[in-house]
């Protein structure tokens, strides 16, 4: 994972807080510690900035569904695996100038086959409004830049229909999109890496942050979730599929040139 230095948060505050017209600060899930970019090491304990910590209380939700809370040092959390392997939740809940707020982060952990379905954890209901990648990536799997990414959005146990979720990402994109009848929102993912290399590994993983608010008889609810995606593998794949193409026509024409000469030679 990257790091997202101060400025860039300010940054990104800044342009959602224009963008949404809210004065509420930004709850969001920002990792700190530098884990290889395969995320080989999912046993590895993570380091993250909780922006917007003040009055926040955080609990990590295990793939059995139990609970343990995690205390939080100026904004910093330590996630440490439990010993269950299968997918956890960061959940960050406060009340802040009357408004209801959450945020999520789903990370995969290794341990003990935990017998538990990640649908089991993105269906429990973790707190009234929420954001809900429908599915969660797979354990081999990924978000990526280019390529399509379902989300659901829940109040209070049931789909929200017709209401905007607004998503950007550390490299400054920014999308809109509104839910669907089924409370359904389908983004295709910025394709917005500055530089991309061949090879996962030479690529490290940018920050997306998805943002719905709601409300209520009165009472105002905001959600954040946030993930990481990587560079799209297509235009390194391309690029190899043309240095292959090129090297084989290369490799081609040589044997077929050495062929000719053979032959010339054997006639005369």
């Amino acid at each position: 994972m990257i790091k997202i230095s101060p400025l860039e948060s300010i940054l990104l505050l800044a342009g959602f807080i224009l963008i949404s017209m809210d004065t509420h600060a930004m709850l969001v899930f920002h990792p700190q510690s530098q884990v290889d970019h395969a995320h080989n090491n999912r046993r590895a304990a993570k380091i993250f900035q909780l922006t917007g910590a003040e009055h926040s209380r955080v609990t990590m939700i295990m793939p059995d569904l139990s609970r343990r809370e995690i205390p939080l040092d100026n904004g910093l959390l330590t996630f440490r695996p439990s010993g269950i392997d299968n997918y956890h939740a960061l959940l960050a809940q406060r009340k802040h100038k009357g408004v209801d707020e959450s945020a999520i982060r789903y990370i995969y952990s290794f341990g003990k086959p935990s017998g538990h379905s990640p649908a089991e954890l993105t269906q429990l209901v973790k707190t009234d409004l929420e954001i809900i990648p429908d599915p969660l990536p797979r354990e081999h799997w990924h978000y990526k830049a280019g390529h399509e990414a379902a989300f659901l959005v829940r109040f209070k146990e049931h789909p929200l229909a017709s209401t905007s979720v607004t998503l950007f990402t550390n490299n400054a994109s920014l999308l809109e999109a509104t839910t669907d009848t089924q409370g359904r929102v389908l983004f295709k993912l910025p394709d917005d890496y500055p530089i991309t290399q061949a090879g996962n590994n030479a690529n490290p993983a940018a920050e997306m942050m998805l943002h719905v608010k709601h409300t209520d008889n009165g009472q105002q609810y905001a959600s954040w979730l946030s993930a990481d995606y990587r560079a799209n593998p297509e235009h390194w794949k391309n690029t190899q599929l043309g240095v292959m193409v090129t090297t084989g026509g290369f490799l081609f024409g040589a044997f077929m040139t050495g062929l000719g000469r053979r032959t010339n030679h054997k006639k005369t």
